[in-house]
């Protein structure tokens, strides 16, 4: 994969990544030779007859392949004319609930298992059923039962954690790199995802003729590359959904304004004499254009499962993209000056959804208002009430919510696996769109969230019991469960299919099912103690976002710790992630002031992450344990992730507490102050060496998905060891002198 600029210093391959994706879902035989088959269980261990009583096609094709392959190979049993017999048809399944979708009915005998599904996307779901049964047994044998089985979140939708994302390698459709592998396809099938995004810019993806000149450079693979995609995902019941934000603004200076002046809106100074401006949506021609780009799509991309758009707040669009709080200059559009912000974007998705309904009448619009939190409550309410019925519209689960620390309440601004939700808008913006008649998502971030972008996934699959909770219990229709960072077909995203398929385990029951799945059934206990160690201690984690867009923890372990005064801040709007957004490398940042701290104080942000790390070590020791007993390498890999994330907890406490007592030492240079800073460094040093060795089990870990880039690094690793070693015999020297 192509990244744009290339860096002298730890420049990222993503190879190991690719291959990783790669990995053949069923790889290895998961029988205990010594499991005994219990009085409730039917044995298929001698094989099986597989009788599907529906049309054939690729889609179940994909999913009987699977399930022979799954037989064949972690089960160890093939297929047999006198074998235990697996029928499973198409039908009606009474008594379902307003909203059940993907249901199915399992009734296992002594001589037979019978399926029964709603739809082909129900049999999908009943056959992941019976391999995780097998799974958890690691016995070729199924429980006698008779259930129904079924979700009403129609929608869970990830993404590829290596699709590149604007900075780092371009627009993932315009790179001819293979971002989703069909054996990543089968992780999310196998997770229970049922759609993924790609993004792109119209202009790049799609001429105009209307106006020619804001689309000068198309890339004409672009949608032949997203049609290969949709046909390839479509196979393991997966829509692919293109995410945007548009109509994009153009520079000042464009050839557009020059022909057209009388397009121009509103205009925005990004620093210096660089100005942006919009495509005033109020425009006729520029509607035209607008419907012009839906319709080239969709005819080009017929199968298209949709199109999400953030119509305001993340990136500059449309005239009213922003209120009148937006922090640099800008200019107003004179044809929007008597319209509400409300009333334009409003306008904006009901373009963009009509006109897709002409195309594509079952392509769906989703409409996302993130960037539009609890200040424009009124706005959000007048677009959720005049929008159109077909619209579903998007919200952020998390964001605006608050938490109490230290008996005073922290305002959360991001994704969070801490806070757990829901926050008050999206309570909101629920009831609201209930009284209208309107769907309403939820954003959630289920594997990994910015608290730690830098490792794959959080474990912490008690928080996806409790936000799922609330999402069965509300029937909501949809669950956008990852930005760019996560998706990994894993853990965390396991979780939200165990925990949205209902009836609903209580959460008990899901844990200790979820750790059946991963580590058999004679360890799950164990490993549910983990993860009840990992959840307790992350309730404790900073949630102020400044804490992990511009403090240390992304970096650390490889953070250096400098006693000579760098006088370097981080800047808002610049994250501390190693690299900017032009990917020029970043200093150390030591000027530890409220972008490190937003709404804590140092000794709080210290107290936390040390109290996560000494919670969190409990459950890392379990899991260390168990994976050394199996020698399962996805045994290892788990403890790796958990492990990894303690070494950041401890680092960054190690990192706040160096810098706030360096400003003592530096006026005194007492020896006991010498003697603490270095015990500092040098368990720095160590967790930087721990988190050297677990590079090689995981190479996920370090990867920071929406930069394309190693946050951590052996190479970083290495050159924090030798700087911080430097570092360790001053101080000694002081603290001998």
């Amino acid at each position: 994969m192509k990244t744009e600029v290339y860096i002298s210093k730890n420049q990222p391959d993503i190879t190991k990544l690719s291959e990783y994706l790669s990995r053949p879902v069923h790889h290895e035989s998961l029988i205990i030779p010594t499991r005994k088959l219990r009085k409730n269980e039917v044995d298929i261990s001698s094989g099986f007859r597989l009788n599907i009583l529906a049309e054939t096609n690729k889609a179940l094709s994909v999913i009987s392949d699977d399930f022979k392959n799954f037989m064949a190979v972690c089960m160890q049993t093939t297929l047999n004319d006198n074998g235990f017999e697996i029928v499973a048809r198409i039908g009606e399944i009474t008594n379902l609930p307003t909203g059940a979708c993907e249901a199915f009915e399992i009734h296992t005998r002594k001589d037979k298992c019978t399926i029964t599904a709603q739809s082909i996307d129900g049999l999908r779901r009943a056959f992941v059923y019976l391999e995780d049964e097998m799974t958890l047994r690691r016995y070729p044998a199924l429980k006698r039962e008779k259930n129904n089985y079924y979700k009403t979140a129609r929608l869970r939708i990830s993404r590829s954690p290596i699709a590149s994302y604007r900075y780092g390698g371009g627009w993932e459709l315009e790179n001819d790199h293979e971002f989703y592998p069909d054996e990543y396809l089968n992780g999310l099938m196998h997770c229970g995802i049922n759609a993924i995004w790609v993004a792109g810019i119209f202009r790049n993806l799609i001429k105009s003729k209307i106006i020619p000149e804001a689309t000068p450079e198309v890339d004409n693979k672009s949608l032949e590359r997203l049609n290969e995609l949709v046909s390839r995902a479509a196979d393991y019941g997966i829509k692919v959904y293109l995410f945007c934000m548009e109509p994009r603004t153009l520079p000042a200076e464009s050839n557009v304004f020059k022909k057209y002046p009388e397009l121009k809106g509103r205009s925005w100074c990004r620093g210096g004499d660089k100005w942006e401006t919009s495509l005033c949506t109020s425009s006729a021609m520029v509607q035209e254009y607008m419907k012009e780009s839906i319709r080239e799509l969709f005819t080009a991309v017929p199968n298209l499962g949709g199109m999400i758009q953030i119509f305001s707040g993340e990136r500059l669009t449309n005239c009213y993209t922003y209120g009148d709080n937006y922090p640099d200059k800008t200019m107003p559009c004179e044809r929007c000056l008597d319209k509400q912000r409300g009333e334009v974007l409003t306008d904006v998705i009901n373009l963009y959804n009509r006109e897709i309904k002409k195309v594509a009448p079952r392509a769906e619009f989703i409409a996302w208002s993130y960037g539009m939190y609890a200040q424009v409550r009124n706005v959000k309410e007048y677009i959720v009430d005049n929008m159109d019925r077909k619209i579903i519209w998007l919200e952020n689960f998390e964001h605006n919510g608050r938490k109490k620390y230290f008996n005073k309440f922290i305002e959360n601004a991001e994704y969070s696996l801490c806070y757990l939700g829901p926050c008050p808008e999206f309570e909101n913006i629920l009831s609201r769109a209930d009284l209208n008649g309107k769907e309403v998502f939820a954003k959630i971030q289920l594997g990994t969230t910015y608290e730690q972008s830098a490792i794959p996934y959080i474990p912490v699959p008690e928080s996806v019991h409790e936000k799922c909770k609330f999402i069965n219990k509300k029937s909501i229709p949809g669950v956008f469960v990852s930005w760019i960072i996560g998706g990994y077909p894993d853990l965390m995203l396991k979780a939200s299919d165990e925990a949205l398929r209902l009836p609903m385990l209580k959460q008990s029951d899901f844990l200790k099912r979820l750790a059946a799945i991963y580590w058999g059934e004679e360890l799950a206990d164990k490993v549910v103690l983990a993860w009840q160690h990992f959840f307790k201690a992350f309730q404790n984690y900073p949630i102020d976002k400044n804490t992990f867009y511009y403090g240390p923890i992304t970096r650390c372990p490889a953070y250096h710790l400098y006693l000579e005064p760098q006088n370097l801040t981080t800047i808002k709007w610049v994250y501390n992630w190693g690299i900017d957004r032009e990917r020029k490398q970043q200093p150390f940042y030591d000027d530890m002031n409220e972008n490190w701290l937003g709404q804590f104080s140092v000794g709080e942000m210290i107290a936390l992450y040390r109290s996560i790390a000494e919670e969190w070590r409990n459950g890392v020791t379990i899991l260390n344990n168990m994976a050394n007993e199996t020698g399962r390498t996805a045994h290892s890999i788990q403890a790796a992730v958990a492990e990894a994330a303690l070494i950041q907890f401890e680092s960054a406490a190690n990192v706040y507490e160096f810098y706030h007592l360096r400003e003592s030492w530096l006026n005194s240079h007492s020896k006991e102050l010498s003697n603490r800073l270095a015990n500092i460094v040098e368990n720095d040093i160590e967790l930087a060496e721990k988190m050297k060795n677990l590079l090689p089990v995981d190479p996920r870990l370090g990867f920071q998905s929406e930069l394309i880039y190693y946050v951590f690094s052996e190479e970083l690793l290495d050159e924090k060891i030798k700087q911080s070693r430097s570092v360790y015999l001053e101080l000694k020297k002081h603290a001998k002198s």
